[in-house]
């Protein structure tokens, strides 16, 4: 196996021109299955434990954010967000956004549930997505059976999807405020200062030849006449051999 100092973001430049492998030395640049054995198995634009985290986080709050439309809404804006820096990199004040609108997806979805538990109360039918129920006290609504669980939809789903956004926002907000999110940016900058072109090889450059000097004599009529003479009986041996 290969050094494993070689694959340092400085010599692994697969994210750039495919999968490549460059010597420290600066030596033979050819491709493979992995950079050096051991490193660029992806090429993510955030190869940081934090951002993964919080990509993977809002997928689940989002599977589970759907209980109420506002925090439906919220929820799909930062997961998309999130989720396009699988493949491109987002500015920071798209991810400063993204942890602004986790946060109120999170607050949100403990609203919701706090609405449930205290107005859900003895209600016989209730909407989860449009948070409306139908319980008006009367003596019909009395007899009718519960099928309202508020409990379970506040603290298994509402609760659960606040919890996950919340945390998503604070790995988000860890990334960026710990330094992770510059110093992605500085390895990127380095992988392009030591970029190279695959499968070009520098032809050495001949030294500068002086084109001939053009005379602008014009051939005399007994010179122009010898030479048609020579070319005229070049010809003709020419067509006399084919």
């Amino acid at each position: 196996m290969s050094d494993r100092n070689c694959c340092k973001p400085v010599y692994c430049c697969c994210c750039e021109n495919g999968e490549i492998e460059r010597s420290p030395d600066g030596g033979d640049v050819k491709r493979r299955s992995i950079c050096c054995d051991c490193c660029c198995k992806s090429c993510l634009p955030y190869d940081d434990a934090y951002m993964i985290t919080a990509q993977f986080l809002s997928i689940l709050a989002f599977l589970v954010s759907w209980i109420w439309y506002v925090t439906f809404i919220l929820g799909a804006a930062a997961m998309i967000i999130l989720q396009v820096a699988w493949c491109c990199r987002v500015g920071r004040a798209g991810l400063i956004w993204t942890v602004v609108i986790s946060g109120l997806a999170s607050v949100g979805c403990f609203v919701a549930g706090t609405l449930m538990i205290l107005t859900w109360d003895g209600a016989t039918w209730c909407d989860v997505f449009t948070m409306q129920s139908s319980y008006d006290g009367s003596w019909y609504e009395y007899f009718q059976s519960d099928s309202c669980n508020e409990g379970a939809w506040a603290a298994a789903v509402a609760f659960v999807a606040g919890v996950l956004w919340a945390a998503t926002g604070t790995y988000v907000m860890i990334f960026l405020v710990s330094g992770r999110h510059a110093r992605s940016l500085q390895v990127r900058s380095e992988q392009h200062e030591h970029d190279v072109d695959v499968g070009v090889i520098p032809l050495p450059i001949p030294p500068h030849v002086p084109p001939p000097e053009q005379s602008n004599r014009r051939l005399s009529p007994s010179t122009a006449e010898e030479t048609d003479i020579v070319l005229n009986d070049g010809y003709q041996e020419l067509m006399a051999k084919v």
